[in-house]
């Protein structure tokens, strides 16, 4: 979260944007700006940095001015640093004119364009429902028209997620929405022929294609029929990530995927493994041991039927011998 945006010329500010009331004394965060403003003096030009101070970040741009935020420890790097970069390119063309609305606008606005192609029923609209936490469809419910836009916040990340129409009639209008993509995830229901499909799908729009990065979701890997993930990736030449769109247990997994996307196309380094993402990979394991003895017991459950109803055969026929 944002508490607060400083914009200054020689320790003065030019615009200042408050989000919230500061939970820290006033004058020391008087005092910090202007350490800031002496301190950016010897930071190298247009190298970002941050200062923490109580549970707080100052990140920090100096340019011809110098642009200030006052943030959450939680709020990303990556984030903080498009929006300076956002706010120095606004100065740039307004100067001093610049407004509050301005600023507000770059806050708000998403800090990346993430894009889900491919055919009907491959699973973009029940990926985009695992995505934002919704149930997903029991029956298949196709997207038509223009594609369904949604703004998400994944772990302090703004992004706008993009599901376009997967018919064939609606194809020819994916060039206009493809533009200023900044990921694109080209969906297949991993069977070889959808696969192929898509393949050949995407070299038709291959000068239309601009996106910074495209991954490849290997979608219903549950399929009898489906392929590996390193089959599909080695058919279509685009590093492949596995999914189930129908199971919730992979929510986490797919926002990983786009945690780890972000990162990429904004280059830095990804986050290193937490907690949090080590007990979602041991409760994974763990559903995956339930899983195996439920079969287990069902097994066992069905050998024992066999042999009584067996044992019950013998003594029948014992019966009628003696």
């Amino acid at each position: 979260m944002i508490f607060g945006i400083w914009i200054l010329r020689s320790g003065v500010p030019i615009i200042v944007r408050i989000y919230e009331k500061m939970k820290v004394d006033e004058i020391m965060i008087g005092g910090m700006l202007e350490a800031l403003s002496t301190f950016a003096s010897e930071v190298a030009s247009e190298e970002i940095r941050e200062v923490v101070m109580k549970n707080r970040k100052f990140a920090f741009l100096r340019k011809d001015v110098l642009i200030v935020i006052y943030a959450d420890l939680e709020t990303p790097t990556p984030v903080l640093n498009v929006i300076l970069n956002k706010l120095h390119q606004k100065f740039a063309e307004k100067g001093d004119a610049i407004s509050e609305r301005d600023i507000d606008d770059i806050v708000e606005e998403p800090i990346v364009k993430i894009v889900f192609i491919g055919e009907a029923n491959v699973g973009k609209s029940t990926l985009r429902k695992l995505i934002l936490g919704e149930e997903t469809p029991k029956v298949y419910q196709p997207t038509i028209s223009a594609p369904r836009i949604e703004i998400i916040n994944v772990k302090g990340m703004k992004l706008s997620i993009w599901d376009f129409p997967g018919q064939e009639m609606y194809q020819k209008s994916w060039p206009f929405f493809l533009r200023s993509t900044d990921i694109m995830f080209v969906v297949t229901d991993s069977t070889l022929d959808n696969v192929l499909r898509t393949k050949k799908l995407l070299e038709s729009l291959k000068e239309h294609i601009n996106a910074k990065a495209i991954y490849v979701i290997a979608n219903k890997q549950d399929l009898l029929e489906a392929l590996s993930p390193d089959t599909i990736e080695e058919i279509m030449g685009i590093k492949t990530l596995p999914t189930i769109a129908i199971d919730p247990a992979y929510r986490p997994i797919v926002l990983k995927y786009l945690e780890n996307a972000i990162y990429d196309v904004l280059g830095f380094k990804r986050p290193t493994e937490t907690i949090d993402d080590i007990s979602i990979r041991i409760a994974k394991i763990e559903e995956k041991i339930n899983e195996i003895e439920n079969r287990l017991q069902n097994i066992e459950k069905r050998l024992t039927e066999l042999i009584m109803a067996k044992n019950k055969e013998k003594a029948s026929e014992l019966l009628k011998e003696q």
